[in-house]
């Protein structure tokens, strides 16, 4: 009786803990598109970008649920061309012209918090031994357990097999020391006016292309494929395409695409593990959410029940903080949004 009442008093103080003060917010999963100027002349926090997505689904009609500038300020001759995460966010920059050399063509720099990337608060850089011949550069970088950089043609004239070319690096470090475990072309080819802006794994992948000039509109300035499979993504085998309802005015383009996964165990999204998932979890304990369930049902392992072994994911996770957490919207910045017009980054001739 008396470890169950300190079980439950335990229980209770990090539930009042959680509410009173864990006041940072995060989606239980987030696509975050990176948008820059397509100019150099511009300083921190006018530069760039990002807009979250709760869904792909979200993403192509558009329906974000925040945005946030960021400090993020590159010199005049270097662009962000892709944007990863891995537990970090992983975000490069690229010289803007083929002229740059290994270790000095591009840069990756790292943040351990979605905050940290706002506030271009870096733990670390590092400039890579990548050094693309100039008719090349990098227009995507994405993780799916291994790094997968993609590089494309700067002109739109060539053809399937040699338009683009994805790289494959089995660890972080190797992908630094541009010491690729294979290569590959792909099949993708874009038509004379659109160019990759982005590549990102979800459990899928997902190739956007937006048109060169920012004359496009909702509906045709971008669109985004999808591939079941890396080797779907090769040769282009792809099982959906969709127009976005993205538009961006004429003097920004897309920098990069990313999907940040939810936490284990974070039932209510709130970017912790802590006692308000538990009572998540105990309110669903024995019921069957099925193959539609969720995180949010207490389904933590994602089988279709809700049962010892969600528990035992929960506890395990206890005490876990996502790197996705952000502050709360304003008020003020809330009503700024709800007029801005997107606006992001082009590069390509």
């Amino acid at each position: 009786m008396t470890r169950s009442l300190n079980s439950l008093v335990a229980c209770v103080a990090s539930v009042l803990f959680s509410a009173v003060f864990l006041v940072p917010r995060c989606e239980a999963q987030t696509f975050l598109l990176f948008g820059e100027q397509d100019t150099a002349t511009h300083t921190a926090g006018d530069e760039s970008v990002i807009y979250n997505y709760d869904s792909h689904a979200d993403l192509v009609a558009n329906l974000w649920n925040g945005y946030s500038e960021t400090q993020v300020d590159w010199n005049s001759a270097y662009s962000t061309v892709g944007l990863a995460y891995d537990g970090v966010y992983r975000l490069m920059g690229e010289q803007n012209t083929g002229t740059g050399t290994a270790g000095d063509e591009s840069y990756i720099f790292n943040y351990d918090t979605y905050a940290d990337l706002l506030a271009n608060n870096w733990s670390s850089y590092s400039a890579t031994q990548i050094d693309w011949v100039s008719s090349y550069s990098t227009v995507g970088l994405a993780y799916d357990g291994v790094y997968r950089l993609m590089g494309e043609q700067d002109t739109a004239t060539h053809t399937a097999g040699n338009e683009s070319v994805i790289y494959t690096y089995n660890t972080y470090a190797d992908l630094l020391a541009n010491n690729w475990s294979s290569s590959s072309v792909t099949q993708i080819d874009w038509n004379g006016t659109y160019s990759t802006v982005g590549l990102d794994y979800d459990g899928a992948y997902r190739l956007m292309g937006e048109q060169d000039t920012g004359t496009g509109t909702a509906g045709n300035e971008s669109y985004i494929y999808t591939y079941n499979t890396f080797a779907d993504l090769l040769a282009n085998n792809w099982s959906s395409n969709s127009p976005t309802q993205i538009n961006w005015n004429s003097s920004y383009s897309t920098g990069g695409l990313v999907f940040v996964p939810a936490l284990s165990g974070d039932g209510n999204g709130d970017g912790w593990v802590d006692g308000l998932d538990y009572l998540i979890w105990a309110a669903a304990f024995g019921t069957h959410p099925g193959v539609d369930g969720d995180i949010s049902d207490g389904d933590y392992n994602d089988d279709g029940w809700v049962d010892g072994l969600d528990y035992l994911l929960w506890a395990g996770a206890y005490g876990n903080h996502s790197a996705t957490a952000v502050p709360e919207p304003t008020t003020a910045v809330l009503t700024v949004a709800g007029v801005f017009v997107l606006a992001f980054r082009r590069r390509r001739a």
